[in-house]
């Protein structure tokens, strides 16, 4: 088991790139444990991708937030969890980011336990899980408005003896 600081890892992502980003962290955001580097290095690609396909102009925006429940998500889905943190990035530009981002979750062994959405539709959202397990299971949202898009990486905190004080 690692340690995530999920607010120290995305400013250490954002802080070596030239283009404009907008970065909104919660003062006291806990860490907790993850299984391995994976999500380290899904969340890098994910701001790198959102980087890589936004107007030049405008800035990614990326907010980090904890939430206390997501019933609805943790019945559909049957996730177990004490709290969540969820990774938004906004940016303006080019759509697509679902295929992309299922593809990263993938080639980190994360496998796609179920995905809801309509064929062509702007919001899409999936529950991955990791190779065989059932957990922990990552839930990934996308949604776009002309050429706004958005996508929400949640992840769920299973237990308060899982989030490390800081």
């Amino acid at each position: 088991m690692r340690e995530m600081d999920l607010a120290a890892l995305v400013q250490q992502v954002v802080a070596g790139i030239g283009s404009p980003v907008h970065l909104s962290l919660p003062p006291n955001l806990s860490r907790f444990l993850w299984h391995d580097r994976s999500l380290e290095m899904l969340i890098g690609r994910f701001i790198h991708r959102a980087l890589s396909i936004n107007h030049a102009a405008s800035p990614v925006r990326i907010a980090v937030r904890q939430k206390a429940k997501m019933q609805d998500l943790e019945k559909f889905f049957g996730i177990p969890s004490c709290h969540w943190i969820q990774l938004r990035i906004q940016w303006r530009g080019l759509a697509g980011f679902d295929g992309d981002a299922q593809r990263m979750l993938e080639s980190f062994g994360y496998r796609c336990e179920e995905w809801v959405g309509v064929e062509d539709s702007p919001q899409q959202l999936g529950a991955f899980c990791l190779g065989t397990n059932k957990e922990p299971k990552l839930v990934f949202w996308t949604g776009s408005r002309k050429d706004s898009h958005k996508c929400d990486l949640l992840i769920p905190v299973a237990s308060f003896s899982a989030v490390i004080q800081q």
